[in-house]
C-alpha cells in the first residue's frame, strides 16, 4: 500500500510582492503558521522575539491594521502624527498586485517629528493560516504615500486565500526625511548681513 502524503505547497515570497512608493521591500519572513493568533500584541510580540529566520531586528510597535475592506480606512495616532490605512481585504494577490494606501496627519507642526520623516516599518499580511512580514528599512515618509502588496503563498486547499488583515509595525521614526525644511530666521538673519557685507564691499572697490 501506498500512502502519499500531499503537503501545502507554498509559493516562493519575493521582495517585490510589497512595493513602497514604487520601491521594494528590503526583506521578508514567511510564509509561517505563526502567529496563529492574530491579536495585534501577539503580532508586535512575535515581531520582537528572536524567531528562527528573522533578522529584522526587534523594538517594534505595533502601529495599524486595515481589516475593513476598499470602503473603509483606519487610523492610528503614533508620535504625535495621525497615520491613516486603507488595503482591498478582498483581493487574492493574483494575477495583479493590489493597492495599499497610508496618509500621514502632522497633529503638531511645532513639534517633532514633521512631515517628512524617515522610519522602519514591517508590513504584515494574513490570509487563510499564513502569515508573511516585509520589511523597509529607513524610509521617506510624506504626507501621502501608496504601495502595492500581492499574495505569494496558499492556504490548506492549496489555493491564494484572501487577505484577513493587512498591518504595519514601526520602529526608529526619526525627523529629517526630506531637505524641505525652512531656515530658522536667525539663518536667514545671518545670511542677509552677509549679502549686506558684500554689497558694502563691492561699493569700497568701486570707490
Amino acid at each position: 500500500m501506498l500512502t502519499m502524503i500531499v503537503g501545502t505547497a507554498n509559493a516562493a515570497l519575493s521582495n517585490a510582492d510589497v512595493t513602497f512608493n514604487g520601491v521594494a521591500s528590503n526583506g521578508f519572513f514567511g510564509p509561517t503558521a505563526n502567529p496563529s493568533d492574530q491579536s495585534p500584541s501577539s503580532i508586535e510580540s512575535f515581531a520582537n522575539a528572536s524567531n528562527s529566520g528573522w533578522n529584522f531586528g526587534s523594538s517594534w510597535d505595533f502601529l495599524v491594521r486595515d481589516n475593513t475592506g476598499t470602503t473603509n480606512s483606519v487610523s492610528a495616532v503614533y508620535e504625535g502624527l495621525t497615520f491613516t490605512l486603507s488595503a482591498d481585504n478582498g483581493q487574492n494577490g493574483q494575477p495583479t498586485p493590489d493597492i495599499w494606501k497610508l496618509m500621514v496627519t502632522d497633529n503638531d507642526l511645532n513639534t517633532a517629528p514633521s512631515i517628512p520623516f524617515t522610519m522602519d516599518f514591517l508590513i504584515h499580511m494574513h490570509g487563510g493560516h499564513n502569515n508573511a512580514f516585509y520589511f523597509f528599512d529607513d524610509r521617506t515618509i510624506n504626507a501621502t504615500n501608496a504601495g502595492t502588496f500581492q499574495i505569494n503563498f496558499v492556504n490548506n486547499g492549496n489555493q491564494f486565500p484572501g487577505l484577513s488583515n493587512f498591518d504595519i509595525l514601526v520602529r526608529d521614526l526619526q525627523n529629517g526625511g526630506g531637505s524641505s525644511e525652512i531656515p530658522e530666521p536667525v539663518s536667514l538673519l545671518l545670511f542677509g548681513a552677509g549679502l549686506l557685507g558684500l554689497g558694502l564691499n563691492r561699493r569700497r572697490k568701486q570707490a
